[in-house]
């Protein structure tokens, strides 16, 4: 009895034991469970913040590149101290606070050019680099201004820097390594190493070829300053600029950066020097004599022909014997061919330099290339160039300007309706006017443009503000 009953309670008491041990590890379970269930809600809050940021970031840096060349405008004429412009574009900009682009209120998009934006002092983790402005040689002032976007988060705040750049002054309008007056479709025949901006519409297909800033005015009459929508037509759809992927100032199809709204250029160019020797030739050589004289020939049909020189101090002279014409001369040459003939351009030896002074050829014919015209401080290797000098430029104008099939390079500035070259061939210069044809094209910039040289006939763009560029850093 005595037994069975110390039985009984041994049973009891490890029944109870278990239960205890049983509920222990239930109660374990469960508060587990819990911390899981709450560390994956922060994960997945986590996530969503994550996303939110980078959407926010996202849409604040497509606005900034789209409309870069829209901020420009706003700015007065620089002067030394770049602050004022600072203060411009943090107004700009902050007319954007008020947009509430994913629906979680406003006041979110905020972008500083300086301390403060959308009523908030900057976070001393969203640095700010120091604006500047550059004089170049020519006259021409580069500006560059730091900004960082912001998006005020819980928790913390998402950082990206970058750089607004942009250019002020009467550049010539070989600092554009291809202006066009009315419309151009890139399909990749033209291939340009260097800036390129566009009065009228831009259409695109393919890739463009253009490893400098594409600009467009997107104008339907070219007008100074004018500027139409910020759209450009790649393939057969029109795209606005907030469209592009993937990012505004970097789309897929560019090589290089672009820059939509751009104010107008060509309409409002003011005309270089006009005046010089006039000349009647159906025939043009070029060369350069052995003192760095510049030597020219002009020929009516084979029949009449005059030669000149001018030295280096700009002194020009007729003939054999040297009757000076000009003490003087501004470099122009304008020529007048009789009747409807082309006047034909072409060096005086066949793989020799032709041009040794800044000289303006002015024609009211069409003119055609028959050789390579170079000049004499260029230095070329394959299809690139560059100057050991500024001194010998080239430009022609004329109605229409072509080359023969032979023709491999050109230095020089050409200004004309249309521009046709007949072979595969390089302009180391500009072409100011619509390029047509089939044959490959390459036009690579000179840099001597950058810093406001250019030859004597070279118009100059209005003085504005021009050619925004947006680049980024790392995200934080």
């Amino acid at each position: 009895m005595r037994s069975s009953r110390r039985t009984a309670g041994v049973s009891l008491v490890f029944v109870l034991i278990l239960s205890a041990v049983m509920m222990f590890v239930a109660a374990s379970v469960i508060q587990s469970a819990s911390r899981i269930s709450s560390a994956s809600g922060s994960v997945a809050r986590g996530g969503v913040t994550t996303i939110s940021e980078q959407n926010l970031l996202s849409y604040s840096e497509r606005l900034l590149e789209a409309n870069g060349a829209q901020l420009l405008r706003s700015l007065p004429t620089p002067t030394g101290d770049p602050g004022p412009l600072q203060t411009q574009l943090q107004v700009r900009v902050d007319a954007w606070c008020r947009r509430n682009p994913d629906g979680q209120g406003a006041g979110r998009v905020q972008i500083y050019f300086t301390d403060h934006a959308c009523g908030q002092l900057r976070p001393d983790a969203a640095a700010l680099g120091t604006a500047t402005l550059t004089t170049l040689p020519g006259g021409l002032v580069r500006a560059t201004f730091p900004f960082v976007i912001v998006t005020p988060t819980s928790g913390r705040s998402a950082l990206q820097g970058g750089t607004l750049t942009a250019l002020y002054g009467a550049a010539p309008t070989s600092l554009y390594a291809l202006l066009v007056p009315d419309d151009l479709q890139l399909n990749g025949r033209v291939q340009v190493k260097g800036d390129v901006q566009v009065d009228g519409h831009l259409s695109v297909q393919g890739q463009t070829g253009v490893s400098g800033l594409l600009s467009s005015s997107n104008c339907n009459v070219a007008t100074p300053q004018c500027q139409g929508d910020m759209a450009v037509t790649v393939g057969a759809a029109t795209m606005p600029v907030m469209t592009f992927t993937p990012f505004p100032a970097n789309p897929g199809w560019a090589d290089g950066p672009v820059s939509l709204g751009q104010p107008g250029e060509t309409a409002g160019v003011v005309p270089g020097v006009q005046s010089g020797l006039t000349i009647s030739a159906s025939d043009l050589e070029l060369g350069v004599m052995g003192d760095g004289s510049q030597y020219f020939k002009a020929c009516t049909y084979g029949v009449v022909c005059l030669d000149f020189i001018a030295d280096t101090q700009r002194h020009l002279y007729q003939g054999s014997a040297r009757q000076l014409l000009s003490s003087n001369w501004t470099g122009v040459i304008k020529v007048t061919t009789p009747g409807t003939d082309t006047l034909t351009i072409h060096p005086q030896q066949a793989q020799g330099a032709s041009i040794a002074l800044p000289i303006s050829i002015q024609a009211t014919s069409p003119v055609v290339f028959t050789g390579d015209v170079t000049d004499a401080a260029t230095l070329c290797t394959d299809d690139l160039c560059g100057t050991s000098t500024v001194q010998p430029m080239l430009s022609v104008a004329a109605p229409a300007i072509r080359t023969s099939e032979d023709v491999q390079r050109l230095h020089a500035t050409l200004l004309t309706s249309a521009f046709t070259n007949g072979g595969n061939m390089t302009v180391f210069g500009s072409v100011q006017g619509r390029v047509v044809g089939s044959a490959p094209l390459l036009i690579q910039a000179d840099e001597r443009a950058l810093r406001g040289l250019a030859a004597p006939g070279v118009g100059r763009l209005l003085p504005v503000w021009r050619q925004a560029r947006v680049s980024l850093t790392t995200a934080n």
